[in-house]
């Protein structure tokens, strides 16, 4: 099972002692990085794309590189919210003929997809309070980060959290 989705941007916090201030260096908003993944349940394992924009063709560049990854797989589901290019007539056809199966959320309902319960790690431990001076660094850095991000403490949540998920999904 495989949970797709965007990354959109979070705010970060802090305190400060009453009377000091404190400069946070930021860059424009002008340029994005938009980040699309996937989340194996069975081998925790993330696949992440960067992106211009997501999309249907984005989402299928994504899927191209689910089924590489899993090339043994009879049959890959791919839980997913209702965003419009997954229903798309592009994804409908690329799917045809695929091992991988689309299953749809019920709207709004975030808490029940594994991958957003990813990105709120990943936003924590790589995106939060640092500062990357160019797009192409803070997508570098981010590359390195990913790769690595199971060699840190909280691997074992993950592990939690996919007993919970196979309960629910019933793999």
């Amino acid at each position: 099972m495989t949970y797709p989705s965007q990354n959109n941007p979070v705010a970060g916090y802090g305190w400060i002692k009453k009377g000091e201030s404190y400069t946070i260096p930021s860059n424009t908003g002008r340029n994005r990085l938009n980040i699309n993944g996937a989340f194996s349940i069975e081998t925790m394992n993330s696949l992440v794309r960067y992106d211009k924009t997501i999309n249907s063709h984005s989402t299928i560049e994504l899927f191209k590189q689910i089924e590489a990854a899993h090339p043994k797989a009879n049959d890959i589901y791919v839980i997913c919210d209702n965003a419009r290019y997954y229903r798309s007539t592009l994804i409908k056809d690329c799917l045809k003929g695929s091992t991988i199966t689309l299953v749809f959320l019920p709207p709004y309902s975030p808490h029940l997809n594994l991958i957003e319960r990813y990105w709120k790690f990943f936003k924590k431990k790589i995106l939060y309070g640092i500062y990357y001076e160019t797009l192409m660094t803070e997508k570098f850095q981010m590359i390195q980060s990913s790769s690595n991000i199971w060699n840190c403490r909280h691997y074992n949540n993950f592990h939690k959290l996919k007993k919970q998920m196979v309960k629910i999904y019933s793999i």
